[in-house]
């Protein structure tokens, strides 16, 4: 059993829908909580108070150089970072943590000691995610939209080239194409498998991971 200390990821490119299907697997299920992260980026309007933990470049750095953090990463020009003290609250409290990363992310849990890591990513063919993120750019009225979908695009493609790289830390691979209480469902399926101990299908994985690197390589 793996239940004890165990912690939900989910990782995927921009526009996979990744923070939709965790916010949907919190609403579900009360056992999961999304672990804030803290971030050096400035706090936005539209945020509520609890949704980061801010802190400045010298504080973040601070923390890092005393261990405070399971994971931390730079993304764009803010760097992000889960610290031992959210993840470990969590637990204490009965609940399971549930974390939205990056690849880096990943790999960092994956080593980290003291964690039982379950890591899904979760996907779309890259078409399907530009034609999302071009969607939510009109809806949002984004200016510059074309820009930042030229620039999600090539970091989706850097992700998917990496992917086997990182594929002995996801348990596996889920398509986001239907509805999200369908990929929900099939996220929450996949950790209460891990959970009781079903076996990663390491074969499974590198094959897909092995299969996203090259459409990532014919774009």
């Amino acid at each position: 059993m793996k239940r004890e200390n165990s912690v939900l990821i989910i990782a995927g490119p921009s526009g996979a829908g990744k923070t939709v299907v965790a916010k949907a697997i919190v609403e579900k299920d009360e056992r999961f909580t999304f672990l804030r992260s803290t971030t050096t980026r400035a706090r936005r309007g539209d945020e509520h108070d609890d949704e980061y933990l801010y802190a400045t470049e010298e504080e973040f750095f601070a923390a890092v150089d005393r261990g405070e953090f399971v994971e931390h990463m730079k993304y764009g020009s803010a760097y992000y970072g889960t610290t031992k003290a959210e993840m470990n609250a969590a637990l204490d409290r009965g609940q399971i943590p549930l974390l939205v990363l990056d690849l880096c992310g990943v790999e960092s849990l994956g080593v980290a000691e003291g964690y039982s890591a379950c890591s899904v990513y979760i996907y779309a063919p890259l078409e399907v995610i530009d034609a999302r993120l071009r969607a939510r750019y009109r809806c949002e009225g984004v200016t510059g939209g074309d820009e930042a979908c030229r620039t999600r695009r090539a970091r989706n493609i850097s992700d998917f080239l990496s992917l086997p790289k990182y594929a002995p830390h996801i348990h596996r691979f889920i398509e986001n194409v239907d509805t999200v209480e369908d990929c929900r469902d099939r996220v929450m399926a996949c950790f209460e498998g891990y959970c009781d101990g079903e076996k990663k299908d390491t074969e499974a994985v590198a094959r897909r991971a092995e299969e996203l690197k090259r459409s990532a390589e014919a774009q």
